[in-house]
């Protein structure tokens, strides 16, 4: 008799991750299924690792190991010089249209490749990470006495609602209810 608490049965043929996925509520596997794909590899790896680094020798960590699971270090990206240089060109060029073709150049890169880089070296595509930026220096120009819209077109976004839009995914609240909070 079962009963809905009880832990399930286990085979001898069922792995450590499926055990593990088996133990997973509901709840937790819709969180799961939420997640950008780079964090559930991430939880993976480190529901895995603990279980299978009994059976990996340290030689094959810190050399070219055999298992896919010991690769854990990142490879490629950009230079950090490169990284650096375009990451200047972002900040002096915040308040106008910034495109991939543009900042692959000043990587002197191909545009897909750049954006590949790009996103192996910060974890966020370049897109992104612009958004990211005019949202911070958003939140510093809050503190002055410009209006929205004038921040707005300032730190590049398109109007007002594009700029609020924007600031709740990044930070969960308006920018008015942030200018408030701050003063």
């Amino acid at each position: 008799m079962t009963t809905a608490n009880a832990r399930p049965s286990y085979s001898n043929r069922t792995s450590a991750f499926e055990r593990s996925e088996l133990d997973t509520s509901f709840s937790e596997q819709s969180k799961i299924a939420t997640m950008p794909r780079f964090r559930r590899v991430e939880m993976v790896v480190r529901r895995i690792v603990p279980t299978m680094s009994a059976r990996l020798p340290v030689a094959n960590i810190s050399t070219r190991p055999k298992h896919p699971i010991a690769i854990l270090r990142i490879r490629g990206g950009l230079s950090p010089k490169t990284l650096h240089r375009v990451q200047d060109h972002i900040a002096a060029n915040l308040g106008q249209k910034i495109t991939n073709e543009a900042l692959a150049q000043v990587a002197n890169l191909s545009p897909s490749h750049f954006a590949r880089a790009f996103k192996d070296s910060q974890g966020v595509a370049p897109h992104r990470y612009i958004l990211e930026c005019r949202v911070k220096r958003t939140q510093e120009l809050l503190a002055t006495e410009l209006s929205l819209s004038e921040i707005a077109a300032e730190v590049g976004f398109a109007d007002q609602s594009h700029l609020t839009r924007w600031f709740r995914e990044f930070v969960g609240v308006t920018p008015g209810s942030y200018r408030w909070s701050i003063r």
